[in-house]
């Protein structure tokens, strides 16, 4: 009996324990699934559907803004659409300076562009004379404004030094150059020109005088500028600054006036034509007549050393002479020179053209021409001895 009381007891106390669980789990899957309206707003997410009229305003969201393009090359504007005004007030023939371009610079150093040097200068104010108008003409560089004395005096030496390396430089070009001209000819092609020829000639000469200036550049290079002015020989014609340049061809003139001076205005010459009686096979004899030193200094040769060598100069340049008139007869007598050939020309046979015109200069090389090369010369003379009595006449001033 107590037994089944209590089992009973048990029972009962186990129905109402799972009663109440199970009310219990009822009220929290309600709290779950039927929360209050405060809760609910704040646990859940707004709808991602909205109607037209309804619009949040608790969060606004930033708007994107777009980045304006930037044209970097605008297409070039119709003319159609500038005002008239513009057209009225742009020349098209002038172009308009840009806001930032900068003007030229003008020249550190302003020298007079003239090739005659200052009266009764030193030989020292001659060789700052012609580095000046080197500089001038863009030959060399120029120094900095703000550069000392020894500055410049460094920055010049250098300048110099650079130009005389780029001239033997040159005489290397100029002996490939030649090489080709022969070539050329040897295969076949056009005969050499004149301008070739001499383009030849001064290279040869340029090359005997390599040596010795590459010499005298390596120990002295201070002392080049005064060579130019006692020696100009020694230089090769790719090493002589534009105004030592000028300045030997008008010395070289100089001098050639002064040996038909010294020979008494020609005296000299007309005398050894009187001895010689006209005939040209007697013209060898004017070597021992005592004026080979003169021909020699008025066809611009060296007059020192022996009679025998100075023969020997003027029967090898009168042999040069030969071949040029041949081809100054073949090529129009001349008359497709310039003024500067023409007088190198006529310098080259003795006759002087300080006072002369063009028209006179061609007169002259015409007669040169005809006497040497014409088809009256005499036949029974060479070259070289037609020469020596052109250059006779010449110098007596027979000739024209």
């Amino acid at each position: 009996m107590l037994r089944l009381l209590g089992r009973n007891v048990a029972v009962e106390r186990s129905i109402v324990l799972r009663t109440h669980w199970s009310n219990t789990k009822c009220n929290i899957d309600t709290l779950v699934l039927y929360p209050n309206t405060s809760f609910a707003r704040f646990v859940t997410t707004p709808s991602a559907q909205k109607t037209a009229n309804q619009t949040d305003t608790s969060h606004p969201l930033p708007s994107q803004t777009r980045k304006q393009k930037i044209d970097l090359k605008p297409a070039p504007i119709k003319a159609s659409s500038l005002p008239p005004s513009f057209h009225s007030t742009t020349n098209p023939t002038k172009s308009t300076p840009l806001p930032h371009s900068s003007k030229p610079k003008p020249s550190p150093v302003a020298v007079k562009a003239d090739t005659t040097p200052p009266p009764g200068a030193s030989v020292i104010e001659l060789a700052k004379y012609d580095i000046a108008l080197a500089t001038a003409q863009g030959v060399l560089e120029a120094p900095p404004k703000d550069a000392s004395s020894f500055k410049r005096f460094t920055h010049q030496a250098i300048q110099l030094l650079k130009f005389y390396f780029r001239g033997l430089k040159a005489i290397n070009t100029h002996r490939k150059q030649t090489a080709a001209i022969h070539a050329r000819v040897r295969s076949g092609g056009p005969a050499i020109s004149r301008a070739e020829a001499r383009f030849i000639r001064t290279y040869k000469q340029d090359a005997l005088k390599l040596v010795p200036f590459t010499f005298l550049l390596l120990t002295l290079e201070e002392l080049i500028p005064l060579v130019a002015l006692y020696a100009p020989r020694m230089l090769p014609s790719t090493c002589s600054l534009p105004a030592q340049h000028d300045r030997i061809r008008v010395a070289a003139r100089e001098r050639q006036l002064d040996v038909w001076k010294q020979a008494g205005n020609g005296e000299l010459f007309i005398r050894a034509i009187q001895k010689a009686e006209g005939s040209q096979t007697e013209v060898v004899s004017i070597g021992q007549n005592g004026i080979v030193n003169a021909m020699c200094g008025l066809l611009g040769l060296p007059q020192w050393g022996p009679s025998s060598l100075s023969m020997w100069r003027l029967r090898r340049h009168l042999r040069y002479l030969s071949m040029d008139d041949a081809l100054l007869h073949k090529e129009g007598l001349g008359k497709d020179l310039t003024m500067p050939e023409l007088s190198d020309a006529l310098y080259e046979r003795g006759i002087l053209t300080q006072t002369l015109t063009r028209e006179d200069m061609e007169v002259r090389l015409k007669w040169w021409l005809t006497f040497c090369e014409g088809e009256h010369r005499d036949e029974a003379t060479d070259a070289v001895t037609r020469r020596i009595l052109a250059v006779a006449l010449v110098g007596a001033r027979r000739s024209w």
